[in-house]
């Protein structure tokens, strides 16, 4: 796997506070971000991006909050194919979910890995309704304001999952 997926998949930049940002509480920030996307982004600034497939809209009534969610073209990020969803609330980002095949899994895995660090390993097996044994292989990356999510089901041929959102 080239190092072009690498910077294409997460892009991390380490902010430093200038003196004009003193009232910063933080003295470095994180700002993860996957396919060109990071979490944040106005609605405006995710259509300049790329351009969308598909929109749909909520109104959440309890909480009073507009959520909807795009669909952008598929990306091609290193010859792996991936399927976004990006979600807003408020007229933010608040999730984005990218769908790649099963195959890529490793590759996408060592990728994440040689960029982020080791993910904690939350994989277990169950059975399900058939009583065939299932693997969900799941890998956390954990930090301050967002988690990040690697999922592969071994009963879904379709896809595996990787997942950006705010904590």
């Amino acid at each position: 796997m080239s190092h072009k997926f690498l910077i294409g998949l997460i892009l991390l930049i380490f902010s430093w506070p200038t003196a004009g940002e003193a009232n910063s509480s933080a003295l470095v920030s994180l700002d993860v971000t996957l396919a060109g996307y990071r979490l944040g982004m106005s609605h405006q600034e995710v259509t300049e991006v790329r351009p969308f497939n598909y929109e749909q809209s909520f109104k959440n009534n309890i909480e009073n909050t507009s959520t909807f969610y795009t669909s952008p073209d598929r990306v091609y990020i290193d010859g792996v194919v991936m399927k976004l969803q990006v979600s807003f609330e408020n007229e933010n980002v608040y999730k984005i979910v990218a769908r790649v095949s099963p195959d890529s899994f490793g590759n996408v895995l060592r990728s994440i890995q040689q960029t982020m660090g080791v993910g904690e390993d939350k994989s277990r097996t169950f059975r399900n309704y058939n009583g065939e044994d299932i693997r969900q292989t799941v890998y956390l990356w954990d930090f301050p304001t967002a988690k990040i999510y690697l999922i592969k089901v071994s009963s879904n041929t379709e896809f595996a999952t990787i997942s950006l959102s705010n904590k």
